[in-house]
């Protein structure tokens, strides 16, 4: 293009006497219906996988994470709180820290939400209930955990991470929320010692006293592990899961 641009002002790169204010240029741009958005698709190369032999390469390269989750559980009324979350990403080199942490951040409770509390609930005709903010249950900021520490981890620059070395981030700390249904598994356990707790997803408040009622009746004749068929006590219960 012969238009530049330098300290807010655009100029004609064959006649830097041809100049006006950037605010100038759009205003005469919109007032002329000159389009100055542009769009453009890039095709990442080195990408060959073959869908029908599932052979080749299918990703450029992968984003990868690790995450530390602790829960505490209501034994009488189901409720969970998230205590604790520890997530270690490698997400190349960063170019905005401050960005790819919200991603991370933000990335990891939405995916706390989708296994705990987002639960589609239709009726009898199947028709979805849970179709607004009322009832379809996102997270709040209250299930941010208490104590939440990301890190990222360093190293050379990847020459086969295309964008200055910086890796996408979005979708792979949402899949990091899982850390917290295992980790309500795993709390459920610890309520029922010997036994094999079955959890659905979401874990709900609703579906993890479903699951504690469970625990505490008696085994009957065939069911492996041990309970003596004693009520839970009203306590909460504590646990951590790595993913």
């Amino acid at each position: 293009s012969d238009v530049c641009s330098s300290d807010l002002f655009a100029f004609d790169r064959r006649d830097s006497s041809r100049r006006m204010s950037f605010a100038k240029l759009v205003q005469d741009a919109y007032e002329r219906r000159v389009d100055l958005g542009a769009r453009g698709f890039f095709a990442t190369p080195g990408v060959d996988y073959n869908r029908d032999t599932a052979r080749g390469t299918p990703y450029r390269y992968y984003t990868c994470g690790a995450a530390v989750a602790e829960v505490r559980i209501d034994r009488f009324t189901g409720e969970m709180r998230i205590e604790r979350a520890d997530l270690l990403m490698d997400l190349g080199r960063l170019i905005n820290p401050a960005i790819d942490r919200g991603q991370v951040v933000g990335g990891f409770i939405q995916g706390a939400g989708w296994v705990t509390t987002e639960a589609l609930i239709h009726g009898p005709d199947g028709t979805l209930w849970t179709d607004s903010a009322t009832t379809y249950k996102i997270p709040h900021v209250t299930d941010v955990p208490a104590i939440f520490k990301v890190d990222f981890l360093g190293g050379p620059l990847d020459p086969e991470v295309v964008c200055w070395g910086n890796k996408a981030v979005g979708e792979p700390p949402l899949l990091l929320g899982l850390s917290v249904w295992a980790a309500v598994k795993q709390a459920l356990a610890c309520a029922a010692p010997g036994r094999r707790p079955a959890l659905d997803l979401p874990a709900t408040g609703e579906e993890i006293l479903r699951r504690l009622t469970e625990a505490a009746a008696p085994l009957g004749p065939g069911v492996d592990g041990h309970f003596n068929g004693q009520h839970l006590p009203a306590t909460p219960s504590n646990s951590t899961a790595v993913v």
